[in-house]
């Protein structure tokens, strides 16, 4: 990685000297380098690059275009990383709004926007929402044959992650599994970024679901469960006292 973030870094400075800072080219270039950034968990210096590179398309080919569309994603998976979910959220629906107006709200672009919101709506534990995005992209994808893709695993990766925050361990499974199949069957395997993820959740979902089936798994589900009755009756009786 560090030898490409050379390569990439030497190319830049030959852009800038050839046709300008200011051209489509260098933005190209800065994208690729945030790429490598991204990948080496340097995120704080990938979103400076896709800063630098947004204002550059910006520039030369409008704001409201595809190219600043898919930037703008690249930035709100990059704010997720860093923990900015509510900047992360502003960034994906500007996007959204972008494919709207051009038309291509049926993409494959826009299927990785609503993935990327979804992702979002997870960390917030919107959970119905994170799922109905993750449906949406997945139908997109469906339509435009890409079911067995990277893209589609990562959506099958996210969704299988709504289902083990909200503890149905079976379901997260089964989607993370989808998720290793449909990354292999597009070339993928097990060590590289996205299949190393997807066997880290396989594997955390077999040990939570191993979890409950024991003794003491059962137990925390029975008193997780017994809280929430109360919970309930306590506010149906809170409710009934104001009634009187």
């Amino acid at each position: 990685h560090e030898e490409a973030a050379r390569l990439y870094a030497e190319a830049l400075e030959i852009t800038a000297e050839c046709v300008g800072r200011q051209t489509v080219t260098y933005a190209d270039t800065l994208h690729s380098l945030a790429n490598v950034r991204r990948e080496q968990q340097r995120h704080a210096e990938a979103l400076a690059l896709e800063s630098e590179a947004l204002e550059i398309y910006e520039a030369c080919v409008g704001r409201q275009s595809a190219q600043c569309a898919a930037l703008l994603n690249n930035m709100a998976c990059l704010h997720l990383k860093l923990g900015r979910h509510d900047e992360a959220l502003a960034l994906v629906e500007e996007a959204l709004h972008i494919y709207e107006a051009l038309g291509l709200q049926q993409s494959v672009d826009c299927a990785n926007v609503l993935d990327t919101k979804g992702e979002v709506r997870l960390n917030q534990q919107q959970y119905d929402e994170a799922l109905a995005l993750a449906d949406e992209s997945l139908r997109i994808l469906e339509s435009h044959g890409h079911r067995q893709s990277n893209i589609c695993a990562q959506v099958l990766n996210n969704k299988g992650k709504v289902r083990l925050a909200q503890q149905r361990y079976a379901e997260a499974l089964q989607l993370f599994e989808e998720a290793q199949h449909a990354n292999t069957a597009s070339g993928g395997n097990d060590s590289d970024w996205l299949g190393a993820t997807i066997c880290d959740n396989i594997r955390l979902a077999q040990q939570r679901q191993s979890g409950e089936s024991s003794p003491a798994g059962r137990r925390r589900t029975a008193l997780s469960v017994a809280a929430s009755a109360a919970a309930v009756l306590g506010a149906a009786l809170a409710f009934k006292a104001t009634k009187r």
